[in-house]
């Protein structure tokens, strides 16, 4: 098995600890042990800890979701039906992985890993923008991005509060958040703005999946 598949490995069994053992390098360690391997495997896998194991198990999720899209893509989708589609596709695969997902939810919406939530945030309203055929990089780059980061968290929120309700209420409280940006120009501005400087601060650079 090679590095990546010990990764995937790990994290699969992982996903489904980090509820009842909590999100942290203890339960790495006895992920790796219960998937069959050394847990000091899990240190030498993951030498950064938790937020490398997440933003892994983030990147894992953004190209699930991708394949999941391409799936039912249909031929007469326009950028909007994309958009949406590609966030229920989402949330539909963490619904499947519930637990784990609400677990990692409350571990990275601390105020102190802000950084972290939106280094996630904006590499999945990237990817779904890429998706969706964008290619701007004019101040439109920011706003696209912005919006779609403020429908996202939104809803992602929403289904992180409501464990107990199906996923069509999460679905109609994303589509109430699109027609809310919709309706209000303004808020295009000061998204582009906010995300803009968000973006500044991250780690990485700003570029296509």
């Amino acid at each position: 098995m090679d590095t990546h598949a010990l990764k995937q490995d790990i994290l699969a069994t992982a996903l489904d600890l980090f509820e009842s053992n909590g999100v942290s390098r203890e339960t790495l360690a006895r992920a790796a042990e219960k998937a069959g391997h050394a847990s000091t495997l899990a240190r030498i896998l993951f030498p950064d800890g938790i937020p490398q194991a997440l933003s892994l198990l983030h990147a894992q999720l953004d190209t699930q979701m991708e394949t999941a899209l391409k799936e039912a893509w249909q031929a007469d989708w326009r950028t909007p039906q994309i958009v949406t589609s590609a966030i229920r596709a989402r949330l539909t695969l963490m619904q499947e992985k519930s637990a784990g997902h609400r677990a990692i939810g409350a571990y990275i919406l601390h105020p102190a890993r802000f950084s972290l939530l939106q280094k996630h945030c904006f590499q999945t309203v990237n990817r779904i923008w890429y998706m969706a055929g964008d290619t701007a990089t004019d101040y439109n780059y920011y706003t696209k991005r912005g919006l779609l980061a403020y429908v996202y968290e939104s809803t992602l929120l929403y289904w992180l509060k409501n464990p107990t309700q199906d996923l069509e209420a999460t679905f109609q409280f994303m589509e109430r958040r699109f027609s809310q940006v919709a309706k209000i120009p303004k808020a295009k501005a000061k998204a582009a703005h906010v995300w803009q400087q968000l973006i500044s601060r991250l780690p990485f650079s700003a570029s296509a999946p």
